[in-house]
């Protein structure tokens, strides 16, 4: 194990699913490289100090890091890494929600497994996310449906009715072509 790096107290370190000796991922939210061996194409290697991975901030504000295995890289968001190596997923649940909306706190103890329905409610409690407005798939009722369907005896298309129930011309689309039902 490197002793270039800073301890925090608690810290425990895993080894990463699939990159199990070259790197680790902690409940603290970091990630470790090992130390390696690098051969040179001459011939010969030279050692490598294992490092804490310094994350990059994707589009979404997300921190992710970049895991090399045969020099084929590969970027991995951290609260998954961390979700995954330290947070029982009973439920099979396929998102990682963070507890407060902090972004950049990758903690185990500041993440949870949780639907996507979940994470919206979650998001919206918390005023990360807007309330979506008007007709969405998740908020439908019988009587939308049978409004859109009302409408389009009536001759309308998609984007009046759409234009009309505030929502997305997809959304009546689906409801028309029973993908949504109530």
């Amino acid at each position: 194990m490197p002793t270039n790096l800073p301890c925090i107290d608690n810290e425990i370190w895993r080894p990463i699913i699939g990159y199990e000796d070259l790197y680790a991922v902690s409940n603290m939210g970091r990630v470790k490289s090992f130390d390696s061996l690098k051969k040179h194409n001459y011939g010969g290697a030279r050692r490598v100090c294992g490092n804490i991975l310094k994350p990059d901030v994707g589009t979404a504000g997300y921190y992710r890091v970049t895991l090399y295995i045969d020099n084929k890289p590969t970027k991995f968001l951290v609260h998954r890494l961390v979700a995954l190596h330290f947070i029982d997923n009973d439920q099979n649940k396929p998102e990682v929600n963070h507890k407060y909306g902090i972004k950049s706190d990758n903690r185990a103890s500041e993440l949870e497994w949780s639907t996507p329905k979940e994470n919206t409610i979650h998001a919206i409690g918390l005023g990360i996310r807007r309330k979506p407005k008007g007709l969405g798939v998740s908020n439908i009722t019988k009587e939308d449906i049978d409004s859109i369907f009302s409408q389009k005896k009536m001759g309308l298309n998609q984007y009046q009715i759409a234009a009309k129930m505030n929502t997305g011309q997809n959304i009546i689309s689906m409801v028309l072509n029973k993908k949504i039902t109530a």
